[in-house]
């Protein structure tokens, strides 16, 4: 029998709260249940998607970490926090070039960031870029 119930926004709510202070507490699989049971209700909230990604990042499941990084994209594409999280997850990946585009979008949005431009220029020394890596770090003397 398929049950019909849908709990309230603040059920909802009290069950991200949860999740939360069980990510925070380093509790992540408990964390990672409650994320998962909210996601099993609406599927299109852009903040669980990004905490999850935090989440999988903690636990060292990059590629899930991106796949929900992108999720959360999908509806809070301006901003550049996701972005930037993203990269960082992508770079661990070994993909690289993915990684640098991530980190652009996250300065398209946030001009300057400087541990952005840091998180570049580190990514473009991975990659083996030495002259991009030496052009971003340059460009982050000048700033700072």
């Amino acid at each position: 029998m398929i049950s019909s119930y849908f709990p309230s926004e603040e059920e909802l709510y009290s069950l991200f709260q949860d999740a939360f202070r069980l990510q925070e507490e380093n509790m992540l699989l408990q964390a990672e249940k409650k994320y998962l049971q909210i996601l099993s209700y609406v599927s299109d909230v852009w903040l669980i998607h990004y905490n999850l990604g935090l989440l999988y990042f903690q636990l060292g499941r990059f590629d899930s970490s991106v796949e929900h990084y992108n999720k959360a994209l999908k509806r809070a594409g301006d901003n550049p926090d996701i972005f930037f999280n993203l990269a960082i997850c992508l770079k661990q990946c070994g993909r690289y070039e993915e990684a640098v585009n991530a980190y652009n979008s996250a300065l398209e949005i946030e001009p300057g960031d400087l541990d952005c431009l840091y998180n570049l220029a580190g990514c473009y020394l991975a990659a083996g870029d030495h002259t991009k890596a030496s052009k971003r770090y340059q460009e982050l003397l000048a700033i700072t």
